[in-house]
């Protein structure tokens, strides 16, 4: 069992577990991928693959959050 994470109160939807046809429709490819849809369903921002390096530090910045660090290899 991994580490717990906090919980994020976002003020804005989130959504996982999509089905099929809307992950064809945004083109999903990686995981983890961070998109941002406008409320008229075009991608305003799109991350994808780990949170780590400028990504971690683009998203955190772009959503104001600390991102937990990722596990260490051991």
């Amino acid at each position: 069992m991994g580490p717990k994470l906090p919980r994020l109160d976002f003020h804005f939807p989130v959504y996982t577990g999509l089905k099929t046809n809307t992950t064809q429709a945004y083109k999903f490819g990686g995981t983890p991928q961070t998109l941002v849809i406008s409320s008229d369903g075009h991608v305003q921002k799109n991350w994808m693959g780990a949170y780590a390096g400028a990504t971690k530090s683009e998203i955190e910045a772009y959503f104001e959050v600390h991102l937990p660090e990722l596990a260490s290899k051991q």
